[in-house]
């Protein structure tokens, strides 16, 4: 039985060898032989392959977004060519894969500060975003960066205190190194009416001149926009910077919310 991991010799498919061979012959078979040589010393520098996620055996884990269902609370995998802007989506993908080579070389991270960039929620129809903003006009809807495919929600909050902050180790590398992938953080703004029992939220700041409502910038929103990243993210506002240092999360036991 012929040995399949055996080197294919050209040579040995020829009766009498090289000596019986027309010069058209002796150069076919001494472009195999320069072939196969090659190709060995290639391999030698050759990466590993990756695993083939289940369902899916022509792609590699790094072609997805890993993504968290805040619903279900589990993990998920999405295909950047399925998505609303595959160029936005490979971008992510990418800035993903950055992040999580940075904590796994970075020393100093609590534990909880270590979760992946988890994508937590990008694409929304027509009739999602207009439901999310209902006072908006239609125009307004359409031109979502949600819509489009080019609006991107993390997982984003600040171990000890759960809020959703600019204090998180995620916002932080972000702005520093998001716009390296084409994203740019444009400060949209989260406003909601206040609570029956005008309790402010945590994180929330009152609206001036609109009684009953509160805001926060969404920490958690980045837009795929590489003109705009490149002339630099928006400045965290003034009204949104907190005074005391938030506690800090031992390594164990540290709160367990994804939140975006």
């Amino acid at each position: 039985m012929a040995n399949r991991n055996q080197t294919y010799d050209p040579l040995m498919s020829m009766p009498g060898g090289m000596s019986e061979m027309d010069p058209e012959q002796t150069k076919g078979v001494m472009q195999d032989i320069l072939r196969q040589k090659i190709a060995g010393t290639l391999d030698k520098y050759a990466p590993p392959a990756e695993p083939a996620l289940p369902g899916y055996p022509y792609q590699t884990q790094t072609n997805f977004m890993r993504g968290w269902d805040l619903k279900k609370g589990e993990e998920f995998m999405e295909d950047p060519m399925a998505a609303r802007d595959p160029e936005s989506a490979l971008a992510f993908s990418r800035m993903q894969d950055a992040w999580q080579r940075h904590i796994t070389e970075a020393p100093g991270y609590l534990e909880e500060e270590r979760r992946p960039l988890y994508l937590t929620q990008s694409s929304r129809t027509l009739e999602e975003q207009a439901a999310e903003h209902p006072d908006w006009g239609p125009e307004r809807v359409a031109a979502g960066t949600h819509v489009t495919g080019q609006g991107f929600d993390i997982n984003q909050f600040n171990p000890g205190t759960g809020l959703k902050d600019y204090r998180g180790a995620r916002h932080k590398w972000m702005r520093e190194n998001a716009a390296k992938y084409g994203f740019h953080w444009p400060a949209y703004t989260d406003t909601r009416k206040m609570r029956t029992s005008g309790v402010q939220r945590e994180g929330f700041s009152p609206v001036p001149g609109r009684e009953g409502y509160e805001r926060r910038p969404e920490w958690w929103h980045w837009n795929y926009n590489p003109v705009k990243a490149a002339e630099g993210h928006a400045p965290i506002p003034e009204w949104s910077k907190v005074k005391e240092t938030p506690p800090v999360a031992a390594t164990t036991g540290a709160t367990t919310s994804i939140g975006t």
